[in-house]
């Protein structure tokens, strides 16, 4: 009857509830912050925490259960626990003299024998009466006490021995925790700014891959490839010794580029939505996107703008003009009139100087931002002009008619914010850039995954060291046998508000982060793409 207790009331039943409890909390819309999200992202976590709450619950009211304290509803509330105590000491007994037999026999005579037989039968009958009499039941249980403790003493367990044991037992577990389903890990370096800091904490699961056999690359079980987009934590190709911590990108048979930083699988490109210019401290500094791969979305921050033709005409060479964001053959101007109708001589609204002003172009005239074309603001040229010609000026001196007056007249010029930008040959981009998926940038690969490997990149695409930069800038994978396991959460951090955050959750900005940020992340978020969208032709489908 305890069995039975045990396999419904303590395992069956609180398991059971758990997974409800994940299955109606998890949301089903795809952006979900806080506990809805947490458990989302973290189910199997969830679930331990789910089955240990209701499995405590239920031990809390065990006795009002049914088949609790060996079926017995019949028992009054301040028997029920010396109950308990009652069954555990007969089952005791029974082991020692089961197990103990030739030694028992050896060690005490006959009538001690059947005088400890006696008190347990008498007990045992105590047990089973209907209703229990308190009073018959305690004088029995006294006896069996008193006995088993004089004539089974020296074989039962003592306090050290059963504080040892479950300080064995606890250490035990959390050795079998540690290698085949849990392991916690401590982010050592930067790479993954601002999806992990510096010196997180966090659990990584083991069991999702399938965990190894402690001092070999063998696998318990097989769970592999990884899914791209998944944060792993794997050791170094380079040093067995050290871990690293990165975000799988390419897995078998992709043929893998980079272009500044965004990968490019397949010949297609990731697609990102721009959330601004982040600058919290020295290592959260730079241009901040968010990032769709599969179902997936996560950060990646920039040193500096990044996927761009050009912000201003002095990025281009001569007699090329910097027109929504992409280098245009031109010819430079100093007037209006040497520009066409509907047309002014101003230079980048981005530039600043006599150097930029020296570069002018002619500019479609606007009246607005409609007026202008993607990437193109409406802004009035800088400076001063002569009235009626637009030519240059500082004095009235300088004009031939007219005086020389602030400009008023609006122009499309270049925006100064980062825009997305395409391009159609390398001669759209400027120096020391390609084309390459249609956007201009520092081109890395193409790199050929091979078979049991994954590709994986830092978060912090600037700053991280990871498989572009490998086998001395040749690039290279991360043998399967090497993975060892995917991020959870951050159980630990400097920053409080990190804690609980899910790794493989919804991208979440720094507390404090200017609501600008926020609003323009709540937007990119909003706006994802169909998972049609974010996820890579097969291999072979861009060649």
């Amino acid at each position: 009857m305890r069995l039975l207790f045990y396999v419904v009331w303590v395992v069956g039943i609180p398991l059971g509830l758990a997974v409800l409890a994940v299955r109606l909390i998890t949301p089903g819309e795809p952006f979900t912050g806080g506990l809805r999200g947490f458990v989302r992202d973290q189910q199997v976590p969830a679930v331990i925490v789910f089955f240990t709450a209701f499995a405590w619950l239920l031990w809390r009211f065990r006795y009002a259960l049914p088949f609790g304290v060996l079926g017995r509803s019949d028992l009054p509330p301040k028997l029920r626990a010396r109950y308990e105590d009652a069954a555990q000491l007969v089952d005791e007994a029974r082991r020692i003299v089961k197990k103990r037999g030739k030694e028992v026999e050896r060690q005490l005579s006959r009538a001690q024998r059947d005088e400890l037989d006696d008190a347990l039968d008498g007990l045992e009958q105590a047990m089973m009466r209907s209703p229990v009499e308190p009073e018959v039941f305690d004088t029995a249980m006294t006896r069996a006490e008193r006995l088993v403790g004089e004539r089974l003493g020296r074989w039962r367990k003592g306090e050290i021995r059963e504080y040892a044991e479950s300080i064995g037992v606890a250490v035990g577990v959390a050795l079998v925790l540690r290698v085949f389903v849990i392991e916690a890990f401590k982010i050592p370096s930067g790479s993954m700014i601002p999806t992990l800091m510096k010196g997180d904490h966090i659990f990584v699961a083991k069991y999702v891959y399938g965990p190894l056999m402690p001092w070999t690359d063998v696998r318990l079980y097989n769970r592999l490839p990884p899914e791209r987009a998944d944060v792993m934590v794997f050791k170094y190709p380079e040093n067995k010794e050290q871990d690293f911590i990165k975000r799988t990108i390419a897995l078998p048979g992709d043929t893998l580029e980079a272009i500044d930083g965004r990968p490019i699988l397949n010949g297609w490109l990731t697609p990102h939505c721009y959330v601004g210019r982040i600058e919290q401290d020295a290592d959260v500094r730079g241009e901040l996107y968010v990032e769709f791969l599969g179902d997936e979305s996560y950060f990646t921050m920039f040193n500096e703008r990044t996927n761009r033709g050009c912000l201003r005409d002095m990025e281009c060479g001569p007699g090329r003009m910097c027109l929504a964001g992409l280098c245009r053959a031109a010819a430079p101007c100093m007037s209006d009139d040497s520009c066409g109708r509907d047309e002014l001589c101003a230079h980048d609204a981005s530039g600043v100087g006599d150097e930029a002003r020296s570069q002018r172009f002619c500019r479609r005239a606007c009246e607005g931002a409609a007026g202008c074309a993607v990437g193109e603001s409406c802004v009035a040229r800088a400076g001063r002009l002569c009235d009626g010609s637009g030519v240059p000026c500082k004095d009235d001196a300088q004009c031939s008619a007219g005086r020389c007056l602030p400009a008023t007249r609006q122009a499309c010029v270049p925006s100064g914010d980062v825009v997305e930008v395409g391009c159609e040959s390398d001669a759209d981009c400027i120096a020391g850039h390609k084309c390459s998926a249609g956007v201009c940038g520092v081109h890395q690969g193409p790199y050929t995954v091979r078979p049991s490997e994954a590709w994986v990149m830092g978060d912090n695409r600037d700053n991280s060291h990871d498989s572009r930069g490998w086998n001395e800038r040749r690039g290279g994978g991360v043998p399967f046998e090497f993975i060892k396991g995917r991020a959870m959460f951050v159980w630990l951090s400097p920053a409080l508000e990190r804690l609980f955050l899910s790794v493989m959750g919804d991208p979440r900005l720094p507390k404090g982060t200017p609501q600008p940020l926020e609003d323009a992340l709540r937007k990119c978020l909003a706006s994802r793409p169909p998972e049609s969208a974010t996820t890579p032709p097969p291999p072979g489908a861009g060649q």
